[in-house]
């Protein structure tokens, strides 16, 4: 079993590393569909009506489609590691749903000035979160994607009480009004 989850470990750790924020899109008849994200950022396009959309790049350094996907609140999510441009539609109404991902390098210098603290990690029942900034929203998902805890917050040092968490390895999103970040830790 610790073998397993060790190689588990060890298979999501780059992706983790790249995958620093998640922006959100809207998707539905004339969205705000442009973006500039750093290299390794993901985006997920939200369905915001019933009918049925795509997410399918047309041109540039990345592809991804993601089939017909009908009904509010569905979504997409693709993660952007090719430097550029990509342009992208909805393959059912292009004329109304077009957008365009912009990917930049990710700027070190810039990262390392939004100094997060996360610890005791590995951790058994309390979590401390301390940032420079003010925390508006801290989201906790286990592997899998699943949420586990969701909470808005107004403060720039949080303490989780985890204790009800079973072992293993979680994600934890920290955002405010300029960023987000993603972490991951470690429940003994």
């Amino acid at each position: 079993m610790k073998k397993i989850i060790l190689s588990l470990i060890l298979l999501l750790a780059p992706i983790t590393f790249l995958a620093q924020t998640t922006h959100d899109i809207n998707w539905t008849f004339n969205p705000s569909g442009d973006l500039t994200i750093n290299q390794g950022d993901s985006v997920r396009w939200t369905w915001g009506d019933n009918s049925t959309h795509t997410v399918t790049s047309t041109s540039g350094v990345e592809t991804f489609d993601s089939g017909n996907i009908n009904g509010m609140g569905m979504t997409f999510t693709h993660t952007f590691n090719n430097i550029g441009v990509t342009d992208y539609r909805c393959d059912i109404h292009p004329g109304n749903m077009t957008g365009r991902i912009t990917v930049q390098v990710l700027n070190i210098e810039n990262e390392s000035k939004q100094k997060t603290q996360l610890y005791p990690n590995p951790v058994s029942n309390i979590l401390t979160v301390k940032t420079e900034n003010t925390i508006s929203n801290i989201r906790i998902t286990n592997v899998i994607g699943k949420v586990i805890i969701d909470k808005n917050y107004n403060l720039s040092e949080i303490q989780l009480n985890v204790s009800s968490l079973k072992s293993g390895m979680y994600f934890i999103q920290i955002s405010n009004d300029k960023n987000k970040k993603a972490l991951k830790f470690f429940k003994k």
